[in-house]
């Protein structure tokens, strides 16, 4: 099938930074919480939750909505500091090639992340995003989505393409599941570390791989 658009995700598909987002919470709650974040409480306090509410299930009761915030936002501070202080940093092998290839076939591609916004511009900036995409054009974490459903929605409207020849991709359960519910069906998964079992009975996932150039075989051969 010839693919006529592409949405990315960022955080752990054009960049595998799931260390950095866990250096950044055992930071943060060794400072302002005074404890030890164990393994356990990284999987069940912090995975797939929004900062604010992780923040209360880590210390019940103990800050108001505006002091989360704030320790959300800092929280996001040290994880930034962090990949500026990394040696190396770069996007996820053969993104960039692939960024190239689309934008010699013409092919319109944008991102579509659960990032906010001093996050997005930090890795507009850190990975010259510029060469490729216009910092308007990305769809990031404003406050109004409840999840990632509308941000396909509203990248593909940037894109001004259709669902049936768009592929999506993306490293995450509910990212999946976001582009499923909003009506797409050409999903790749990016995955850092093993394939997961959540995944294997999922058809919208075409393909699935830790890195772009296994992908690139793939999409040449389909």
């Amino acid at each position: 099938m010839e693919y006529k658009s592409v949405i990315f995700d960022f955080n752990g598909t054009l960049l595998f930074d799931s260390d950095f987002h866990h250096q950044a919470w055992k930071q943060l709650v060794k400072e302002r919480l005074q404890l030890e974040l164990t393994e356990n409480e990284m999987n069940n306090f912090i995975h797939g939750l929004p900062n604010v509410e992780a923040i209360e299930k880590l210390a019940p009761n103990k800050y108001t909505l505006s002091e989360k915030e704030q320790l959300s936002k800092y929280k996001e501070e040290l994880y930034r500091n962090i990949i500026t202080n990394t040696p190396n940093i770069k996007l996820v092998d053969g993104a960039e090639k692939l960024f190239n290839i689309l934008n010699s076939k013409n092919i319109p591609f944008t991102i579509a992340s659960a990032s906010i916004i001093e996050n997005i511009e930090f890795f507009y900036t850190t990975f010259n995003l510029n060469n490729w995409l216009k910092l308007e054009d990305i769809i990031y974490d404003n406050g109004k989505y409840i999840n990632k459903v509308d941000m396909f929605n509203d990248a593909l409207a940037i894109l001004n393409s259709e669902k049936e020849s768009c592929l999506i991709f993306e490293d995450s359960l509910s990212g999946v599941t976001s582009a499923i519910e909003a009506g797409f069906k050409n999903i790749i998964l990016l995955h850092q570390k093993e394939y997961r079992d959540e995944f294997k009975s999922i058809p919208e996932i075409i393909y699935h791989s830790n890195n772009f150039k296994d992908i690139f075989t793939f999409l040449l051969n389909n």
